[in-house]
C-alpha cells in the first residue's frame, strides 16, 4: 500500500480487500477523469476523486485491445489553491512507469526543487514537445507523515532596505545560475558568512530551531522528498468523508514559497495555529496553472 494513503485520510486502511474496494470507489465515480489523445500515451487514462477538500486518490491505467480499461497504479493526491512559483519546469520520467516529475531550480531558492506532477492533463499533451515548460506557473502542495508545529520565532520587522537587499541577492543567485564569474563569487562570499554566522549561534548556547527561521531540504533517497521548516499562515481541520479521519490541511510559508499541507491529526504533534511553524518531512507534489 502507499505509504502517503493516512496523509488524506486512510490510515486505517488494512488489507488488500479495503484497498481494492476504495480504488473501485474512484474508478466508478470519479470527481475528475482525464484520457489522452495523439500518439503519444494514446490509450492512458487518470481518474481522481476527493474524499476532503482538495485531497483524495488517483488512479491511473492503460487500456487493452477491447478498449477495456486497465488499472496500472494509485496515489493519493492533495492540489493546492495558491500558486507557489514561476519559473521553467523540465519533465522527468519515471523508470517504471508512466508518472512524471516536474524538476524547476528558482533563481530565489538556490535549491533543484522535483515534485511529483499531480494531473496527467498537465503533461500528457507536452511531452513530445520540447520536455519542458517555460516561466510556468506551479502550485506547490504535499502529503505529510510526520510533523509537528513550533512556537513563533521573534523577528524584528524587516525594513525597506532589507527587503531591497533581498531582492538583490536573489538577482545575484539567478545571476549566479547562469555563469556570471562575479555573481558567482559574491554568492559564494555570503553563503561562507551566513554559514560562520550560524555556526557561532549554535556554538553559542543557541538552538538550531531558533537561528534557522526557514529551510526546505532534500531528505532521503526519493527525489522529491523533503524536510521542510516554515510558518503556518493558514490552518483548518477536515475530516475524510469516507473514514472519518482527523486531517489538518496547513498553508506553510517555506524559503519564500507557499506550500499547502496535508496531514493526518494523528501524524502531527502539537496544536497548528497561524503564526505557529511547522516542522516535518513532506511528499512534494505540484500542478501547472
Amino acid at each position: 500500500m502507499h505509504d502517503y494513503l493516512r496523509a488524506v485520510g486512510f490510515g486505517r486502511l488494512k488489507d488488500r480487500k479495503s484497498l481494492q474496494y476504495l480504488l473501485n470507489l474512484v474508478m466508478a465515480g470519479p470527481d475528475q477523469e482525464y484520457y489522452t489523445e495523439g500518439e503519444e500515451m494514446s490509450s492512458y487514462w487518470e481518474k481522481s476523486k476527493d474524499f476532503l477538500p482538495g485531497a483524495g486518490i488517483t488512479v491511473r491505467g492503460d487500456t487493452d485491445e477491447n478498449g477495456k480499461l486497465v488499472y496500472e497504479y494509485f496515489f493519493p493526491h492533495f492540489h493546492s489553491r495558491h500558486t507557489s512559483l514561476t519559473g521553467t519546469v523540465e519533465l522527468e520520467k519515471k523508470i517504471d512507469r508512466e508518472d512524471y516529475n516536474g524538476v524547476c531550480e528558482p533563481s530565489d531558492m538556490g535549491i533543484v526543487v522535483v515534485f511529483h506532477m499531480n494531473r496527467m492533463k498537465d503533461y500528457a499533451m507536452r511531452i513530445r514537445e520540447y520536455g519542458y515548460l517555460e516561466e510556468t506557473p506551479v502550485r506547490l502542495s504535499a502529503l505529510s507523515i510526520r510533523g509537528s508545529v513550533l512556537l513563533p520565532l521573534s523577528r524584528a520587522k524587516v525594513s525597506e532596505g532589507e527587503k531591497e537587499k533581498m531582492t538583490s541577492a536573489g538577482r545575484r543567485y539567478e545571476a549566479a545560475q547562469k555563469g556570471d564569474p562575479e555573481a558567482m563569487t559574491e554568492v559564494a562570499i555570503r553563503e561562507f558568512y551566513m554559514y560562520n554566522m550560524i555556526t557561532q549561534r549554535i556554538f553559542g548556547g543557541e538552538d538550531v530551531l531558533s537561528v534557522v527561521e526557514t529551510s526546505f531540504m532534500p531528505y532521503g533517497t526519493a527525489s522529491d522528498h523533503y524536510s521542510i521548516l516554515g510558518d503556518i499562515v493558514e490552518c483548518k481541520e477536515e475530516y475524510n468523508q469516507l473514514s472519518g479521519e482527523e486531517i489538518w490541511q496547513l498553508t506553510v510559508l517555506c524559503s519564500g514559497k507557499l506550500i499547502d499541507i496535508c496531514i493526518n491529526a494523528e501524524d502531527l504533534t502539537g496544536e497548528p495555529k497561524t503564526g505557529r511553524r511547522f516542522r516535518g518531512t513532506i511528499w512534494l507534489q505540484g500542478q501547472l496553472s
